[in-house]
């Protein structure tokens, strides 16, 4: 997204602590800056000047918290000079004219819903009605929100707004066509009904996932699955073995998945007595092998 010219980010994020926040954030602001772009920080003006972010963003309901209220009046003059400082006015009349200031001068207003959003619930937009008034009714950068994506952007800035934000919208279509789909079978009665399901449903690579496939189960549905001619990768996996990675790559495997019961919930160990982490039993495996086939292993 730097690379295409976005120098703006906000880091929005409700489910994690404050703490955890922090070191995403932190992580995030570092390649930022490192390419001439800016981090603003939702939620918490605390967060933005502890980890010397940009900026931060407000609801009026966040503006109005006590804690953010507490920290904005003690930092306002360190606040006031340094940081962006964004407020969302949804569809608010009164809010965009008369933005509460006696605090912090906003350097922008956030505007909307335009549209519905699936990041976030119980938007206020409009279905009807003229969405350009804000711009008449106030001097602040106005900065549309909600639901914007490449398909109705175009309809935002025609209203005369001259910055968008988008959050899951920033994915083009030719984007989101580009990113491999993989599906998982089994070995079980009904694998072939759901494989053709998921091609049909765009599919781009099958795996049978198992925790021990070198047996006769997975060879059987390597074999069916090579008979169904649909021109798309199949991936088997588990094994910790050359022998097990040599097995399915005959039976017809093009990609192998290596290592066993190192996953923190796994139980294959105590089922089955053997497990070994995936670098331990991937180096063994591809040393033997010639590179004619490809092969994926998961931490």
């Amino acid at each position: 997204m730097l690379s295409m010219g976005i120098k703006l980010f906000q880091y929005r994020e409700k489910g994690l602590s404050e703490e955890q926040m922090k070191i995403n954030a932190s992580i995030m602001l570092e390649v930022i800056n490192k390419n001439n772009g800016k981090l603003i920080i939702n939620d918490s003006p605390k967060i933005a000047i502890e980890i010397g972010a940009d900026g931060f963003h407000l609801g009026m309901e966040d503006y109005l918290n006590s804690k953010n209220l507490k920290f904005i009046k003690e930092h306002k003059d360190m606040i006031n000079s340094d940081y962006i400082k964004g407020l969302s006015c949804k569809w608010d009349c009164k809010l965009i004219k008369n933005p509460p200031e006696d605090l912090i001068t906003w350097n922008y207003l956030g505007i909307g819903a335009f549209f519905k959003s699936e990041t976030k619930e119980n938007v206020s937009f409009l279905e009807d009605g003229d969405k350009s008034f804000p711009l008449s009714i106030t001097s602040k950068p106005l900065v549309a929100i909600g639901g914007i994506n490449y398909q109705n952007m175009d309809s935002v800035l025609s209203l005369g707004y001259e910055t968008i934000a988008m959050s899951k919208g920033i994915f083009f279509k030719k984007d989101v066509e580009n990113i491999v789909v993989g599906a998982a079978i089994s070995t079980h009665k009904g694998w072939k009904k759901r494989v053709k399901a998921c091609n049909d449903a765009g599919a781009d690579i099958f795996v049978i996932d198992t925790s021990d496939a070198y047996n006769e189960f997975t060879s059987k549905v390597l074999k069916e699955y090579t008979k169904m001619n649909l021109g798309k990768p199949i991936c088997a996996g588990n094994v910790i073995t050359y022998s097990g990675a040599r097995f399915l790559m005959d039976n017809g495997a093009d990609v192998v998945k290596v290592g066993m019961s190192s996953g923190s919930i796994c139980t294959t160990q105590r089922e089955k007595a053997t497990g070994r982490a995936p670098m331990t039993a991937f180096l063994p495996i591809i040393s033997p092998l010639s590179l004619t086939k490809y092969m994926f292993f998961i931490f």
